[in-house]
C-alpha cells in the first residue's frame, strides 16, 4: 500500500509538472523575478500584497509573480489558498479587458494552475461560483494560452463535479458569461 502511494504521488508530481510546462508563456519567461521578489513571504501575505499593492508593477506584479511560482512549486497549499481568499483576488486581475497585461498573464496563470489541479474542492458551490467568473473573463479575452487553459479548467471543473454544474447553471451571470462567449 505504501508502495502504491508513493508512485500515485510520483504520478501526480509528474502531472503538475506538465501542467506547469503547459502554463508556460513566452511573456511570463520575459519578465525576469527580482531577488528581492524570492524573499516575499506566504501566500496570505502575497495576496494581501496582490489585493492592496499601490503601484501595480512595484507591489502587484511581483506578488503574483511569487504566488505563481509558490504554487507552480507546491499546488498542495489548498488551505492557504482558501483562507488568503486568492481566487476573489484574482478575479480583480484576470478581466477580459485587462489582456495582455502581464498582471493579467501572471494571475490567469495562477487561476488556471489552479483550477487544472484539483487544489479547489469541486462540491463547494461558493467556490465553484468563486472561480468559475474569471475563467470566463479569461476565456473571453481569447489570449494566447490563457484563454485555452482557462477553458480547459473549466470544463475540468464541470465534468468532474457534478455540483459544481449545477451550481454554474443556476446562476444566471454565468449563464450569461457562457451565452456571451458562445
Amino acid at each position: 500500500d505504501l508502495e502504491k502511494e508513493k508512485d500515485r504521488l510520483n504520478e501526480k508530481e509528474r502531472e503538475l509538472a506538465r501542467q506547469r510546462k503547459k502554463t508556460q508563456d513566452p511573456d511570463i519567461k520575459s519578465i525576469v523575478l527580482q531577488p528581492e521578489d524570492k524573499e516575499k513571504g506566504s501566500i496570505f501575505e502575497l495576496t494581501n500584497q496582490l489585493r492592496c499593492g499601490q503601484d501595480k508593477n512595484k507591489d502587484q506584479l511581483p506578488a503574483a509573480k511569487e504566488l505563481y511560482n509558490k504554487i507552480a512549486d507546491n499546488i498542495d497549499v489548498r488551505d492557504q489558498i482558501e483562507r488568503s481568499e486568492l481566487l476573489n483576488v484574482l478575479a480583480d486581475h484576470t478581466r477580459a479587458e485587462q489582456a495582455p497585461d502581464p498582471l493579467f498573464v501572471y494571475s490567469s496563470g495562477i487561476l488556471n494552475l489552479i483550477a487544472l489541479s484539483d487544489a479547489v474542492e469541486g462540491g463547494k458551490p461558493k467556490t465553484a461560483q468563486v472561480i468559475a467568473q474569471p475563467l470566463l473573463h479569461i476565456i473571453k479575452s481569447n489570449y494566447k494560452k490563457q484563454s485555452k487553459q482557462a477553458s480547459q479548467a473549466l470544463n475540468k471543473l464541470i465534468e468532474d463535479s457534478e455540483p459544481t454544474k449545477d451550481c454554474m447553471v443556476s446562476n444566471d451571470d454565468i449563464v450569461k458569461a457562457i451565452e456571451q462567449i458562445l
